[in-house]
């Protein structure tokens, strides 16, 4: 049972429920491979032959054991966060041992705001962050579809 099922109050009902966008996970990889793409161009320079072959062998050996435990960081972290709005509330949870949980009254929202890179725009993914009165911010990252998230909470 997640976290926000019990902590519903009377007549709470979830609105949105954001997910995390694949590129959460997937760009672990695309980093990983550019890194062994490095490693391997160092095979290749003559003038640093003997260092650069050393170099070389360690990134390929080490990036991909690197990039492995990141994932499964990142795993964890996608499993354990949620990131709801409901009907009363703006709600995020993260944490599989440690829990964190942050949360803002749904009136006491100022304003929305999108965050999105330019990678985060051609994918279709982004950040919102809500702020509250008195300068408190919820931000919910790597969010799919990032916009129907704000028309969501506007609605």
């Amino acid at each position: 049972m997640a976290y926000i099922d019990q902590t519903l109050t009377d007549g709470e009902k979830i609105i949105s429920s954001s997910i995390f966008h694949w590129w959460f996970t997937a760009r672990i990889f695309v980093y990983c491979l550019l890194i062994i793409l490095m490693g391997v161009a160092t095979l290749n320079v003559e003038s640093l032959k003997e260092l650069g072959d050393l170099f070389g062998y360690a990134i390929i050996t080490f990036a991909p054991v690197l990039a492995l435990i990141q994932y499964i960081f990142a795993l964890i972290a996608k499993k354990t966060t949620e990131q709801i709005l409901t009907n009363k509330r703006v709600f995020l949870k993260t944490g599989l041992i440690r829990r964190n949980t942050d949360e803002l009254i749904r009136e006491k929202v100022e304003t929305i705001s999108i965050n999105q890179t330019v990678v985060g725009r051609i994918m279709g993914f982004g950040d919102v962050e809500f702020t509250g009165t008195g300068g408190i911010k919820i931000k919910f990252q790597f969010v799919k579809d990032p916009t129907s998230v704000k028309k969501a909470y506007e609605q």
